[in-house]
């Protein structure tokens, strides 16, 4: 495993839409790369109170949701993240969030949606559609 200092984290939101990056204020936080297991990651970090809710809407449905963060240094480039939120502890200064997820390559993504609509384009729907995405993903 290794362990890194989390400097910043941003969850992905859509307002009206369109994406955007809702910026959480980090008193402290860890990111740790589990490496014996294929890419996944955990993050805890220390918000503060007024911050919670942001979190526990998506651990009380259990729903994966997308982060950017920037980890070690302020000057590093944000990595992306698909993660659940685990766990979450009321402290006497704050609040402790756990996350639990896997990096999320941009590059990966930008194919997949390119895939995507490729297939929308020529018409593919339903059963077909997922059926036909997997076997363009995955070859």
């Amino acid at each position: 495993m290794k362990t890194f200092k989390l400097i910043d984290l941003a969850i992905e939101e859509r307002v009206d839409g369109t994406e955007t990056h809702k910026e959480i204020h980090i008193d402290q936080g860890l990111v740790i790369n589990q490496e014996e297991s294929d890419n996944h990651w955990l993050l805890e970090c220390v918000i503060s109170n007024d911050q919670r809710d942001t979190f526990e809407k998506y651990l009380d449905k259990n729903e994966e949701f997308n982060i950017w963060v920037t980890i070690t240094k302020k000057t590093n480039h944000p990595a992306h993240l698909l993660v659940t939120a685990k766990n979450i502890i009321t402290l006497d200064k704050g609040v402790s969030i756990l996350l639990d997820g896997r990096m999320v390559s941009n590059r990966f993504k930008q194919e997949s949606e390119g895939i995507l609509e490729e297939l929308l384009e020529e018409g593919y729907t339903g059963q077909e559609l997922l059926e036909n995405f997997r076997k363009n993903l995955y070859s």
